[in-house]
C-alpha cells in the first residue's frame, strides 16, 4: 500500500517489464520487488544456482519470471534498440574509474560488492582504456 501511495503522490511509475542482467540476489530480488503488478521479470544475469529472493511477493502480485541464457539470439534486438535510441546503456553505468594500478582493486571491489565504498549502489562499473 504504501509504495503504491508513494507512486500516485510522487508520479513514479513501475516498469511492466524488467530485464536483470547481473545475476546478484539484491538485484533480482529489486526486479522482482519494483515490477509492476501482472509484469515480468526476465534473468539474464547469470549468478549463483540458488538465491533468497521474495518470490511470495512477487507470487502475490501476479509477476511472472521467466529465464533466458544470456546472449543467444540477443545481440540484434539489443543493437536495434540502442541505435534507435530506445535504450541508453550509459544510464546503467554508476562508476567509471582510470584504468591505473591504484584503480582497479578497488574497482572490482566495487563491482563485487555491488556497491562503492561510499555505499552508492553499483550496477556497471567500467574502466576508462585512454
Amino acid at each position: 500500500i504504501r509504495d503504491r501511495y508513494q507512486r500516485r503522490v510522487h508520479g513514479a511509475t513501475m516498469p511492466d517489464i524488467t530485464f536483470e542482467c547481473s545475476g546478484a540476489a539484491s538485484s533480482i530480488s529489486n526486479a522482482l520487488t519494483c515490477t509492476e503488478s501482472g509484469g515480468v521479470v526476465v534473468l539474464i544475469g547469470m549468478g549463483p544456482s540458488s538465491v533468497n529472493v521474495p518470490l511470495m511477493n512477487a507470487a502475490m502480485r501476479e509477476v511472472d519470471i521467466r529465464g533466458i541464457l544470456r546472449y543467444r539470439n540477443c545481440y540484434p534486438t539489443a543493437l536495434e534498440a540502442i541505435a534507435s535510441g530506445l535504450i541508453d546503456p550509459k544510464k546503467i553505468i554508476t562508476h567509471t574509474l582510470p584504468f591505473t594500478a591504484e584503480a582497479l582493486v578497488p574497482g572490482f571491489t566495487t563491482a563485487w560488492r555491488g556497491r562503492d565504498p561510499e555505499g552508492k549502489p553499483a550496477i556497471k562499473v567500467m574502466f576508462l582504456l585512454d
